[in-house]
């Protein structure tokens, strides 16, 4: 099952024919700020793209130093956000996670291809758990933004969420040949995102069923669905 949505934070699980279950990957949990997501690069690997960024593309810079993302720090729509003011989307210090989120998404549809620029989100392990590299992955995105033309941004927004697809798909296909892969279930309010649920259908659906009730809210009912990896509590 893959949940992304507003109530826990975005994770991959599967589980196999005895009910034991696994979690394959739970979104990273990025700094709550947009001064301590700079702070971090700039004492990483990513210093250099950063400060480079900084030079070339300050306005965007300046915006990603003022964004709060303490609500949604380890989900979906606060690495979207991240990526959407990195775009250059954001018009406001006051702009909201859905504002971005939103922005983001139109810029996407505006692709009128079916292609998209290559973004990195390599798996690392924090804590035990494997996670996606975040650093490494807004590293990338600031690369991007340095040499694609302001005409292409609406390719590198698709990019963002066609090449997350992929690696999801890329991710199943792992788990299918240690546990075996009957469905893909889909829960969690994210998947309202149509560009990266067409994505993700597209890419996973080639080679699994994809399941989703779509007469119920994906953040409401459909979150029965995690039931199915609860064992029964013994009376």
């Amino acid at each position: 099952m893959i949940y992304f949505g507003r109530y826990a934070a975005g994770e991959i699980v599967s589980q196999d024919k005895f009910t034991r279950t696994d979690s394959f990957l739970v979104l990273p949990s990025l700094p709550h700020t947009g001064h301590d997501i700079i702070r971090a690069m700039t004492a990483g690997e990513q210093a250099t793209i950063l400060a480079k960024f900084k030079d070339a593309q300050p306005e965007s810079y300046q915006a990603l130093s003022q964004i709060d993302i303490s609500q949604c720090y380890n989900q979906l729509t606060g690495l979207f956000a991240v990526a959407a003011t990195i775009l250059g989307l954001s018009t406001s210090s006051t702009n909201s996670i859905q504002y971005l989120n939103d922005a983001l998404i139109a810029k996407a549809l505006q692709n009128s291809g079916q292609k998209g620029h290559r973004v990195d989100y390599s798996l690392d392990m924090v804590d035990g758990k494997r996670t996606i590299e975040w650093a490494k992955t807004l590293g990338s995105l600031m690369s991007f933004r340095l040499v694609v033309d302001e005409s292409e941004l609406d390719k590198l927004a698709f990019g963002i969420m066609d090449s997350l697809a992929d690696y999801i798909a890329n991710w199943i296909e792992r788990i299918d040949e240690t546990t075996g892969v009957k469905a893909v279930v889909l829960a969690g309010s994210d998947f309202a995102n149509e560009v990266l649920t067409e994505r993700l259908s597209l890419r996973v659906g080639k080679n699994f069923n994809i399941t989703v009730n779509r007469q119920l809210e994906l953040d409401a009912s459909n979150l029965s669905a995690g039931a199915l990896y609860l064992k029964m509590r013994r009376r």
